[in-house]
């Protein structure tokens, strides 16, 4: 279509020669051509009144739809509504101004199109006017400032820590004081990340705008269309999310992000109204996808399987703690006769990370409020690493409100419930109740278990790369060379040594110590396997020696004797409420291989011996689980359901039971 016939009017943008590694529209190229030695200006095109690069779109494409949806010129236009709109609803100030600032630049006018931008996308004087004096004032003036890239840096570094508002701020400075050019790398790394605060504050609208002016790039496309897919599903818009989903793969048909939402999008964990049950439990978790962690795989289940285990066979309403808990949700779980929120580590600020609640349960605190059936928390971790903290009230604020309304917060070690206790005012500290991962007693509630395996001397290492900066620092070499210096002592000892990997990346440990030293490892995927079968590789070890939390919960639940590598403080916990603080070994400890060998070896010269402790050791941990699991499934009679008003604050309505 004609540029005038389609209401397109063009407009002037300065683009500087070192920029043709773009590709370009002919006319631009021309000029290109025609100026080699000069500042030259690139067209841009308007499509109503925002612009779009003709260097990148094409005057044929800047007004057609993507994948059916809005052109890419039309996302300055966008922000600038979102930005008026975002005052009217009492968003943060730095949102506002942001959001502003983007639609502000984004829509050029004809003042600032005059002027050329040099090679380090910054404004230059036109040619032939006195330059040298002001150029250099320019310089020295901007000596003093961050680059570009140093903001980017320092953003991404935010981001890392989980501090969403300072980023939000400093990506606000940086748009500010100059937005970087949009044909330029740093240009595509600024939207996605600003993309992500502004998701990880739940300004979900204002993400998806944002990533609109990355869907112009090839590079960034597909990336861009995943992203904006997760959004639509955390918002429950399932068509739209499949439809980005769709465009994100026909980009780039590698894109996993993208596959994922394509399929929560089509198959969504939440019955519809006309589906749900009623009069059943409401479960709040973290559903990962096919190929997911394995521990993530079996923690559901096995929390179903320890409410039924007491309860009996029960209908369970899903709900996956990382969409938001709205008010369609609210109706289907008031349905219900309670609600349980768990297990896993859901208190952590940065695994999908949202403005509403600020840990996993993507809830916010009017429609938590709203919940008139009994709430229980169960088998959770607070799991922050060392270090690691959150920023401001937000969860503070969230915390005090769930435990308010919650008949049970049921952490899964002693160092979370003091974690916890330490937010919450004393009077609240008795409903923080210890409540075990119930994978640590799979063999009791799990049916159809293969016979345990004695003697098999099999020994499975596993190993976890997820926050490698928090794990290890900048002691990952050293790490390895230990972890060489006990694989050839177990081997000599003449046990069969494999990696049990959890997910994809948990491979690293092998590839990096065939790659350092020539030591090859048989990996068990068992993020390829069905629980079952990874329950059978777990059942049939001698020993397994994990990093991740639950490659020491899930075989010490079945049976396996077991031995923690400590690199989040989560996993020395479980040891010390055990009783077996001996069985945990600090990564950075220097004699890490050794140590560790040596109680390997005496574990497979005894092995009856810990597999009969590991079993007293279970029947510990059940009576809390069996406990909690009574509590939280607020079994249907008049008994249970007055124990479960007389349990609930004051001045909370209980929702009795419904026929079913």
């Amino acid at each position: 279509m004609a540029g005038r016939a389609a209401g397109l009017d063009h407009q002037e943008r300065p683009v500087q020669a070192a920029d043709r590694r773009l590709p370009v529209h002919p006319a631009a190229d021309a000029l290109r051509r025609q100026h080699r030695d000069r500042p030259v200006r690139l067209r841009f095109l308007r499509v109503g009144h925002a612009p779009a690069l003709a260097g990148v779109v094409d005057p044929a494409l800047a007004g057609t739809q993507l994948g059916g949806r809005e052109g890419v010129g039309d996302g300055p236009r966008r922000l600038g509504r979102r930005s008026g709109d975002l005052h009217a609803h009492g968003r943060p100030s730095e949102e506002d101004r942001l959001m502003a600032i983007l639609a502000g630049k984004l829509r050029t006018t004809a003042d600032d199109q005059d002027q050329p931008i040099d090679r380090d996308h910054r404004l230059v004087p036109e040619p032939g006017q006195d330059q040298d004096q002001d150029h250099d004032q320019d310089r020295s003036a901007r000596a003093d400032q961050p680059t570009i890239g140093q903001r980017l840096a320092c953003a991404e570094a935010q981001v890392a820590d989980a501090d969403f508002v300072a980023a939000l701020q400093t990506l606000t400075e940086l748009a500010a004081a100059e937005l970087p050019s949009s044909s330029s790398g740093d240009f595509q790394r600024f939207i996605l990340l600003l993309a992500r605060v502004l998701r990880a504050l739940s300004r979900y609208d204002a993400a998806r705008d944002v990533l609109q002016l990355a869907r112009h790039s090839t590079l960034t496309a597909s990336r861009a269309a995943a992203e904006e897919a997760e959004i639509a599903w955390i918002q429950h818009d399932y068509d739209r999310g499949a439809e980005a989903a769709t465009y994100a793969l026909r980009a780039n048909l590698a894109n996993r992000k993208a596959e994922i939402a394509l399929r929560r999008c089509r198959q969504p964990i939440t019955p519809s109204l006309a589906d749900a049950p009623t009069g059943g439990v409401g479960h709040v978790a973290f559903y990962v996808s096919e190929g997911g962690n394995f521990g993530d795989v079996a923690l559901p289940v096995s929390v179903r399987e320890s409410i039924e285990h007491v309860a009996g066979q029960t209908d369970w309403l899903p709900i996956h703690a990382h969409q938001v808990f709205d008010e369609a949700r609210l109706e289907l779980v008031n349905g219900q006769r309670s609600l349980i929120i768990g297990g896993g580590g859901l208190f952590l600020p940065d695994t999908s990370p949202n403005g509403n609640s600020g840990w996993q349960w993507n809830v916010p605190a009017e429609l938590l409020n709203r919940i008139e059936v009994p709430i229980s928390v169960f088998a959770v971790g607070f799991n922050l690493f060392t270090g690691q903290r959150f920023r401001g009230d937000l969860f503070t604020r969230n915390l005090l409100a769930l435990t308010e309304r919650a008949q049970l917060i049921g952490l899964r070690n002693h160092g979370s419930m003091a974690a916890v206790r330490a937010m919450l005012p004393e009077r609240l500290h008795e409903r923080v109740r210890f409540v075990p991962c119930p994978t640590t007693i799979t063999e009791h509630i799990h049916p159809g278990l293969p016979p345990a395996r004695s003697g098999t001397g099999v020994v499975l290492l596993n190993a976890a790369f997820d926050r490698a900066e928090r794990r290890f620092g900048d002691g990952y070499a050293a790490f390895l060379e230990q972890i060489h210096r006990f694989a050839q002592r177990v081997r000599a000892a003449g046990a069969e040594l494999r990696l049990a990997a959890h997910l994809p990346a948990d491979e690293k440990l092998a590839d990096d110590l065939d790659s350092s030293y020539g030591v090859r490892l048989p990996i068990d995927p068992l993020y390829d396997r069905t629980l079952d079968q990874g329950y059978a590789i777990y059942r049939a070890a001698s020993v397994v020696v994990g990093m991740r939390g639950h490659a020491t919960m899930i075989p010490f639940g079945l049976g396996t004797p077991v031995l923690s590598i400590v690199s989040h403080p989560k996993l020395r916990f479980f040891c010390e409420d055990i009783g077996r603080p001996d069985w945990a070994f600090d990564a950075d400890d220097p004699r890490l291989g050794s140590l560790l060998a040596d109680r390997v070896i005496d574990i497979l010269g005894t092995e009856d011996a810990y597999r009969a402790d590991i079993a007293r050791l279970q029947l510990g941990l059940k009576e809390h689980i069996d406990a909690a699991a009574r509590d939280a499934a607020v079994l249907p009679g008049p008994q249970d359901v007055s124990r479960a008003s007389a349990g609930s604050p004051p001045g909370v309505a209980v929702r009795r039971p419904t026929a079913g």
